[in-house]
């Protein structure tokens, strides 16, 4: 083989090994980014939690749901959102009814984050007394690149009726993994 042909040979495998370790390192920085598709169950998110040591259920005939809550909260119901107010510092938890036009939460979580500017930073399937969610942390660099805990269920696919639960209080994931866990849709 001539030097010429042996030049090309070895540039088209540097070539090659290049795109490789990029394709490479670009699947290690989504995957890094990014905690797709973890399923956890009820249980497993259990073990995590603190228990609540004084818990009183609430029920919203207006979203048809029920869920324990922790006797230092407050409960407030405002158009299509209930408020869990920690009565101790005053933080709080957002259950809401969003109505939408997706049928699944997997196209409704990405629409969310695109049209809000926001990063997913993890993403885990869950299942809550047989209803399938999505659990997870979204970044939103318009509020100060807050941290929002959340978990978004379908209780009647098709419905276009999504229930979240969300706060962007650390202090509060361990309430709000209790108070997701135990909620029940009720029609």
């Amino acid at each position: 083989m001539s030097t010429t042909k042996r030049k090309k040979v070895n540039k088209k495998i540097f070539l090659i090994i290049g795109v490789v370790l990029i394709f490479i390192a670009f699947l290690g920085f989504q995957s890094h980014n990014v905690k797709n598709y973890i399923y956890k169950n009820q249980s497993e998110i259990k073990k995590q939690s603190q228990v609540f040591n004084n818990i009183k259920k609430y029920h919203s005939d207006f979203l048809k749901i029920t869920f324990d809550v922790p006797d230092e909260y407050e409960i407030e119901e405002k158009y299509n959102d209930i408020i869990a107010r920690d009565i101790n510092t005053s933080e709080k938890i957002i259950i809401s009814n969003i109505n939408t036009n997706f049928d699944n939460l997997d196209e409704y979580l990405d629409y969310h984050i695109k049209i809000n500017n926001q990063k997913l930073i993890e993403k885990q399937i869950v299942r809550v007394n047989n209803y399938e969610g999505i659990m997870g942390i979204i970044r939103s660099p318009v509020k100060d690149n807050l941290n929002f805990h959340i978990y978004y269920f379908y209780p009647v696919p098709g419905s276009g009726n999504i229930i979240s639960f969300s706060t962007d209080s650390p202090e509060l994931y361990s309430d709000l993994d209790q108070i997701a866990q135990s909620f029940r849709y009720e029609p």
